[in-house]
């Protein structure tokens, strides 16, 4: 019975390495996300392309002026793709900030397992500095 059992999943597993996995499983969606990730998160999510934990320039960099601060944990990433292409189309500049879990209030950062999130702590203390300088 051994025998046969370890047949069989030798048989599976040079199936799945010769067909090239079990894409015949998978909808056109998920195969998407295999083939270009960071496009795939693009329409799905909005975050990629700009780096948590730093700020980044969104909209149109040829303005001086900064019209808006994004602030936020990652549901503020999520609108990014979409604030810069509006803020772009408005010949409008933004700066964005923002950690993944961070609540980005002041004196008031997440920790984890009872400890401080220095990140975060970070990236609160530079929201409020731009603030203070844009404002």
């Amino acid at each position: 019975m051994a025998l046969i059992a370890a047949g069989f999943v030798f048989c599976s597993a040079s199936y799945a390495y010769i067909s090239q996995g079990a894409y015949w499983r998978l909808d056109k969606n998920t195969i998407e996300r295999f083939a270009n990730e960071q496009e795939f998160f693009q329409k799905q999510n909005g975050a990629a392309g700009f780096r948590e934990e730093y700020e980044s320039i969104i909209g149109d960099n040829t303005q001086s002026k900064i019209s808006a601060i994004v602030i936020g944990d990652s549901y503020a990433g999520h609108w990014l793709s979409g604030l810069n292409e509006l803020l772009a189309k408005n010949h409008l500049k933004a700066i964005s900030i923002w950690d993944e879990g961070c609540l980005m209030a002041p004196h008031f950062v997440t920790g984890r397992n009872g400890v401080i999130d220095k990140m975060c702590l970070a990236a609160s203390d530079r929201a409020l500095e731009l603030i203070r300088t844009h404002a």
